[in-house]
């Protein structure tokens, strides 16, 4: 994966879990499906959009569109325009066919240039609505006034945009989640210069109405992936709320876990190899995007490509990308060290993890809030005001069915030192404010 990637999550293949779709800026698309071991790359007759052709610099969005239960695609295109591909196959097994015409529900749409589509119901109607942003950072409403199984796409303009009036400055690029557990869903938008705005939606089911939070009341404030980020919202690792992967103007994924309690989402960045996306690059202009493509119940990965292609990487992971951590702690810190075992997703077995710590005289401090389980207490690690969080390995035992790893298969493109780094280690820097001094963003906090 490369230059300018865009994510999005969805069961493309009818296994439950999310599936990955990135596009890239040659029109291509590359897949990652979700499987037992991590996200791995299907070519070819095992890549169901081997034979979809997005167009140059393709940005997908997600959604069943015509209501037969399997994931549809909309595709965002460089010179503005919205392409759309139904899935004619099914859940587990799907097949992907452009429609044209009267049969695309877009068809004479354009927003101008780099349109980059979300899908979500605005309007609490039962079907998909849509929110495109474009090259000049504005959002263009489309509402569905179709049914769920025939959608057919109005502009909305002026004050009958909620979104009117709100820009990011350059090439915007919205995901739609709900992130406040309100019930409707709120915005996460990407930009040219690499940070995240959020917009609550703050209105109800019926009527969306968007309002732009910073600073502290931001759950991305401090968030910068160094240029044109591209987001997009999915349960990761399968724990009911919604995480963000970002895409970067690298290529590369920068995946941030949602470890809110309640209703306030709090994203930590999971590098390394605690991101599952570790080390993928998929070339110029990638626009992935989280979807089940096999039909398993786990996120695979679809991302576009140089080439007017889509490239597929399955999901080898049993159960979910992540794993949440049951911390137990020695009376003694000093001298002896706290051991963690997974919380394992829905009806799998729980392994074991081990976690060393090396600990000061400073007191200790829970990372946040902890939560129960049914059996136990769940506690974030615990670091001492000067070593940092406790990094813990996961156990590889045969009997553990979760495994929170996950494997590489893809060629990183060679780049330079500059962005290597950058690609290796997101910053989380100071930008001159677009926006009043008070509203300085604080750095998301790092994974445990």
């Amino acid at each position: 994966m490369g230059a300018l990637t865009r994510p999005a999550l969805g069961d493309l293949d009818g296994d439950g879990d999310p599936d990955l779709l990135a596009g890239e800026q040659d029109g291509s698309f590359d897949y990652l499906e979700n499987l037992s071991g991590g996200l791995l790359l299907r070519t070819g007759a095992s890549n169901p959009l081997a034979s979809a052709s997005p167009g140059s610099d393709g940005r997908p969005a997600f959604g069943d569109l015509d209501g037969d239960g399997d994931a549809d695609v909309v595709v965002g295109a460089d010179d503005g325009t919205l392409r759309y591909f139904a899935n004619t196959g099914s859940a587990s097994n799907p097949l992907y066919v452009e429609r044209t015409g009267a049969a695309n529900p877009l068809a004479g749409q354009d927003v101008g240039l780099a349109a980059a589509p979300a899908l979500a119901d605005l309007d609490g109607d039962g079907d998909l609505d849509l929110v495109v942003g474009e090259s000049d950072g504005i959002f263009n409403d489309y509402r569905n006034t179709g049914s769920p199984t025939a959608p057919a796409f109005a502009l909305r303009t002026g004050a009958a945009n909620p979104l009117n009036g709100q820009s990011v400055g350059s090439l915007s690029s919205p995901a739609l989640g709900d992130l406040d557990h309100d019930g409707d869903p709120d915005l996460v938008a990407g930009e040219l210069d690499g940070v995240l705005d959020y917009y609550e939606n703050t209105g109800t089911t019926a009527a969306p109405a968007f309002v732009l939070r910073l600073g502290v009341g931001s759950p991305v404030d401090g968030i910068d992936v160094g240029s044109r980020s591209a987001p997009d919202l999915g349960d990761a690792d399968d724990d009911g709320d919604l995480d963000l992967l970002v895409g970067t103007s690298l290529g590369t994924f920068v995946l941030y876990e949602n470890r809110s309690l309640a209703t306030a989402p709090v994203f930590a960045l999971r590098s390394g190899a605690a991101n599952p996306l570790n080390g993928e690059d998929v070339g110029s202009n990638a626009t992935p995007a989280f979807v089940d493509l096999d039909g398993d119940g786990d996120e695979d990965v679809v991302s576009g490509e140089t080439s007017p292609v889509f490239d597929f990487f399955e999901n080898t992971i049993l159960d979910a990308s992540l794993a949440a951590m049951e911390l137990s702690l020695p009376i003694n810190p000093s001298t002896a060290s706290p051991s963690a075992a997974a919380i394992p997703p829905r009806r799998s077995p729980i392994s074991t993890a081990t976690a060393i710590s090396t600990w000061s005289p400073a007191p200790g401090r829970a990372s946040s809030p902890s939560t129960r389980t049914r059996a136990r207490r769940r506690a974030r690690p615990i670091s001492s005001d000067s070593v940092g969080p406790i990094p813990w390995t996961p156990s590889t035992s045969a009997s553990s069915r979760h495994r929170p790893s996950a494997i590489s298969t893809g060629t990183a493109t060679s780049i330079s030192s500059r962005a290597a780094s950058r690609a290796a280690s997101p910053t989380m820097r100071t930008r001159a404010p677009r926006r009043p001094p008070s509203t300085s963003r604080a750095p998301a906090p790092p994974i445990p």
